[in-house]
C-alpha cells in the first residue's frame, strides 16, 4: 500500500496543523480537541449523507454482494445515517465518560456543554472552515461523476479511528500530560489523514479483485 497525496488530503492536513493555532493562542486541551474531532467526524459524516442522497443513481459496491446490488439515493442515505450515527453516538457516550461532562437529568447527551465549548473555546473557528472544505468536496465529487464508494470508505475509517483517538487520547492525557498529548494527537490526526487516499485505493482494490473472483466463478458455481 503506497502512501498517496491528493488536493483533498492535503486541505485536510491544513485543517489538521491549524489546531496547533487553537492550542497555543485559544488554550485548547486535549479533551477539547477530543470533542473537535468527533465534531469533524460529524461535518464529514453529513456531507458524506448529503453525497449518497444526492448523487445519481450509481452502485455501491461496498455495500453490495453477489445477490444484491446497493445504490445511491434517499433510502442508502438513511441507511449510511442511522449506521453510522450509531457508532457516533457511542463515541460521544465515551466522551462523555472520559470528560466527565454532566450531563443534564433526562438527556442522552450535554449538548449545552458541547455548544458552549463550541463557541466560547472558539472551536466554530475550524469547524466552519472544515464545512467549507467538504461542501467543495462533495461539489467536485459530483461534478467529476466519481462514485460514492470512495467518500464513503474514507468516512467509516475515520469513526474507526474516532475510536482510537477517544481512548488514546485520555490515556496520553494521563500519563505524558496534556499539552505532548495534543501534539501528539495532531501528528497521529495527520498521520491518518495521510494514509486515508491509500487506504481508499486498498479497499477498491480488493472489492475489484473481489467481483473479478465473482465474475470468473458465473452463476451456479459457489
Amino acid at each position: 500500500m503506497n502512501l498517496r497525496l491528493d488536493r483533498d488530503t492535503l486541505l485536510t492536513i491544513g485543517f489538521h496543523l491549524l489546531m496547533l493555532l487553537g492550542v497555543w493562542f485559544y488554550g485548547w486541551s486535549a479533551y477539547s480537541l477530543l470533542i473537535l474531532y468527533w465534531l469533524e467526524t460529524l461535518v464529514i459524516g453529513v456531507w458524506t449523507v448529503i453525497l449518497v442522497a444526492v448523487m445519481p443513481t450509481r452502485p455501491i459496491r461496498i455495500f453490495s454482494g453477489p445477490t444484491s446490488q446497493a445504490k445511491t439515493g434517499i433510502g442508502m442515505a438513511l441507511f449510511v445515517l442511522a449506521h453510522a450515527g450509531i457508532f457516533m453516538f457511542v463515541h460521544l457516550f465515551m466522551l462523555q465518560g472520559i470528560l466527565d461532562m454532566d450531563v443534564p437529568s433526562g438527556a442522552m447527551f450535554d449538548v449545552t456543554g458541547i455548544i458552549t465549548l463550541i463557541f466560547d473555546g472558539r472551536l466554530w473557528l475550524p469547524l466552519a472552515g472544515l464545512f467549507v472544505i467538504r461542501a467543495l468536496m462533495t461539489y467536485e465529487t459530483l461534478r467529476s461523476g466519481e462514485g460514492a464508494d470512495r467518500p464513503l470508505i474514507g468516512f467509516y475509517f475515520r469513526i474507526v479511528v474516532m475510536q482510537f483517538a477517544i481512548l488514546g487520547g485520555g490515556f496520553m492525557s494521563f500519563f505524558i500530560g496534556p499539552l505532548a498529548a495534543l501534539i501528539v494527537l495532531i501528528i497521529v490526526r495527520v498521520g491518518f489523514e495521510l494514509a486515508i487516499p491509500s487506504i481508499e485505493d486498498y479497499v477498491e482494490a480488493h472489492i475489484d479483485e473481489w467481483y473479478a473472483k465473482a465474475a470468473n466463478k458465473g452463476p451456479g458455481q459457489g
